[in-house]
């Protein structure tokens, strides 16, 4: 439909758009044109491609990207917390004071449970799960199950993983781990300390 300067206030073409406007001067009026047409049939619309933002460069930053891949054995580099990515003691950290400050809180709680600690440090793992976890001791519960106890001090706070891991263990879904003399028992729960 032409347009011209006196459009109404229906929807005079049937478009579902309603001509109310008024053209102040009718020679610059918009029109309707007509798209141009080769043999009969009207040209292709050129395909625009979508608008995408530009990607900015990843910021700089002095840590390591993380890695899929699995840490190396002798790999000891500190992962901010005095422990290497496998929770040892990192190259040029012997442990003594966070080992002392460990053995002293689990002192008080086996004093204030009135249980014996296993203190061992072994890999507790969940079947289906990627990555095992090593607990600072293993409490009793009475019932032949443990609750595996992780001591942080000196504002160590745990790894994503350690806390992935923390959250699936349960009764439902207890973690196993095999104790000094071969015996493999179930944790249902975890104690963090302080």
């Amino acid at each position: 439909m032409a347009l011209d300067g006196n459009l109404g206030t229906e929807d005079s073409d049937g478009d579902g758009i309603v001509e109310n406007q008024t053209c102040a001067a009718p020679g610059l009026c918009p029109r309707e044109i007509n798209p141009p047409r080769i043999g009969g049939l009207p040209l292709p619309r050129p395909v625009v491609p979508p608008r995408v933002a530009p990607k900015s460069p990843a910021p700089r930053t002095s840590e390591r990207a993380p890695s899929n891949e699995q840490p190396k054995a002798d790999d000891r580099r500190d992962r901010g917390d005095g422990r290497d990515s496998l929770g040892r003691y990192a190259k040029g950290n012997d442990g003594r004071s966070g080992k002392d400050e460990e053995k002293r809180i689990l002192d008080e709680l086996e004093k204030d449970q009135k249980v014996p600690i296993i203190r061992d440090q072994r890999q507790a793992t969940i079947p289906g799960g990627k990555h095992g976890r090593f607990y600072d001791g293993l409490m009793p519960n009475g019932d032949g199950t443990y609750t595996g106890i992780e001591v942080k001090s000196g504002g160590a706070s745990k790894t994503r993983q350690q806390k992935e891991f923390d959250a699936r263990v349960s009764p439902e879904t207890p973690a196993s781990v095999r104790l000094p003399d071969g015996t493999t028992v179930k944790i249902t729960g975890v104690w963090d300390e302080p």
